[in-house]
């Protein structure tokens, strides 16, 4: 007698159709219910995995149909999703293969392995007024923005960070590494930045900053100003900087901050007019807000993605 490993299945409380591992299938007194996963279904019944019952949820179930091989198992749930079903009908073959009479929608696709259920998903609210749609933010997606706001500064300095190894690196190759052995921490803050300020007073530190910096680098003129300055402060701090300090921002030009960071980008291309980095720099001033947003609202979308699965989560444990 030959194993049946995969069973064809509906799932009664959300009246969908699946493809289970067999050894998924529990009996509740007269029910029969399955383990589901939460991720990547579709591979775990495949492989046949252990159903762990401590995080997969159970659901009751009724079997179509069951087999040993896993592509006869995937034609057969295709055919579930259009085919209506007789209850007197005899036990599914695929040549004669059928669901109850009120079609099932499907519950996963294989190229769809880590879809949440329609049955259980939520998206924000959304409110209009005066024809206008917004979000309307609750307030335990306020607090993740805020707690994300400090993971994306801290994540600015890893790459800072990584950013220093690579200088270091390449100053040794050019067997120079004493100019560019200087302690550079990317600003997470007005007051860090102020810090730097009080320390570019001194002049050899200056010096050693200006060849530090000038070792960024970009492939072009414009890109080598956004590398300098995030290397110096994060896209936070800048947001609230212009170059002459206009619109109520603090200006940069003037300042030992903001010298240093010209000479360094002159002495990476000798010849570069001292206008066109003051205007380079002023337009990465000028993105530095929208900048900080986007990739903040990236970071935030993918944290509430990750919050949504594990609500999720809970409420079917």
């Amino acid at each position: 007698m030959t194993l049946q490993m995969y069973s064809i299945v509906e799932f009664l409380g959300e009246k969908t159709v699946g493809i289970v591992a067999s050894n998924w299938i529990t009996k509740e007194g007269d029910k029969t219910c399955s383990y589901w996963p939460l991720h990547k279904p579709t591979q775990r019944a495949k492989a046949k995995d252990l159903h762990d019952p401590t995080t997969w949820p159970k659901r009751p179930i009724k079997i179509f149909s069951s087999t040993d091989d896993w592509d006869q198992a995937v034609r057969r749930n295709k055919r579930a999703e259009t085919s209506p079903q007789q209850p007197s009908s005899p036990p599914l073959t695929d040549d004669d293969y059928s669901l109850p009479s009120s079609p099932a929608r499907q519950f996963f696709t294989e190229n769809d392995d880590d879809s949440i259920p329609s049955s259980i998903e939520s998206p924000l609210p959304i409110s209009t007024s005066d024809g206008d749609r917004r979000e309307t933010m609750p307030i335990w997606a306020k607090n993740i923005n805020a707690t994300l706001e400090v993971l994306l500064r801290k994540l600015e300095t890893v790459e800072q960070n990584q950013r220093e190894a690579r200088i270091l690196l390449r100053a040794n190759r050019r067997g120079d590494p004493g100019k560019a052995s200087v302690e550079l921490l990317q600003a997470q803050t007005q007051a860090d930045l102020q810090e730097l300020e009080e320390r570019l007073k001194n002049r050899d530190f200056t010096k050693k900053m200006i060849s530090h910096l000038s070792l960024v680098g970009g492939s072009n003129p414009g890109e080598c100003v956004r590398r300098v300055l995030r290397s110096v402060a994060s896209n936070f701090v800048w947001s609230s900087y212009s170059l002459r300090g206009k619109k109520g921002k603090m200006p940069l030009l003037g300042t030992a901050v903001g010298s240093t960071i010209k000479q360094a980008i002159m002495k990476w291309k000798p010849g570069l007019e001292e206008k066109e980095v003051e205007l380079l720099m002023a337009e990465v001033l000028k993105h530095a807000p929208s900048a900080h947003s986007k990739s903040l609202k990236g970071r935030m979308e993918r944290q509430l993605e990750e919050d949504a699965h594990n609500l999720i989560q809970n409420v079917l444990k």
